[in-house]
Parts: structure tokens; C-alpha cells; sequence
């Protein structure tokens, strides 16, 4: 396990937020000249700690998401099939309504679906 100072944290802590941070800025940020901040991150980068640069990408601008309503019927009715379906839509972000229809016996529930779903390379 590679050891870290303080500084390497500090440029791990700051990269993580800002991968576009110029050299300068930086080293300016965590009080280092620029020349051995380069060599902490060249050294960060050959110990793999750092993988790379990436950018965010906003699915949402590139692909709406649009809802989606799905109808679900239970195998079962009763109180411990309606408590575990409950207890898996609460924990399901993508869905964001759901109606009991008929007494429990048919459940509709509006998806918006995630948008990595609708890109492909």
C-alpha cells in the first residue's frame, strides 16, 4: 500500500472535485511550487492512485428521460407480498409514483428510467 502525505492528499481531495484544475492553480491551492507538484502527481499516477481524467457528462441534456407507468400484478395478495413489494419501491430511485388499483390487486408505478439505459456506443 502506497504511503500518502499531506500534500498527496491534498491533490487527490482537489482533482476529485476539479479535474480541470490548471498545474498553477493547484499548486497554488495546496502551497506547493508547480515542479514538485508534478513530480507528486506523476508519482500518483504510476502507483495507479490516479486512473485518469474524466469529465461528468449530463445524460439528461443528451436523452430525457420520459416516465414511463408500468402495470404490476402480485402473485400473492396478502400483507407480507404487499410489505416486500412496498420495501423494493422504496428503495428503487427510478420510480417515482406508485398507485394500488382494485384493492391491491393490480399496482401501477411511473418509472423515469436511468438515462445510460437509452445511450449505447
Amino acid at each position: 500500500m502506497m504511503k500518502l502525505d499531506r500534500y498527496d492528499l491534498k491533490i487527490l481531495d482537489i482533482l476529485s472535485r476539479d479535474g480541470r484544475i490548471t498545474k498553477s492553480k493547484l499548486a497554488e491551492a495546496i502551497n506547493l511550487s508547480v515542479k514538485p507538484l508534478l513530480g507528486a502527481g506523476k508519482r500518483l499516477e504510476k502507483a495507479g492512485v490516479i486512473e485518469g481524467y474524466t469529465a461528468r457528462i449530463n445524460a439528461d441534456v443528451l436523452v430525457p428521460r420520459n416516465p414511463v407507468w408500468v402495470q404490476i400484478e402480485l402473485k400473492q395478495h396478502n400483507a407480507d407480498s404487499f410489505a416486500r413489494f412496498e420495501a423494493l419501491v422504496m428503495q428503487t430511485p427510478e420510480v417515482t409514483e406508485c398507485v394500488a388499483v382494485g384493492a391491491g390487486w393490480i399496482t401501477w408505478s411511473s418509472l423515469k428510467p436511468a438515462p445510460s439505459t437509452a445511450i449505447s456506443a
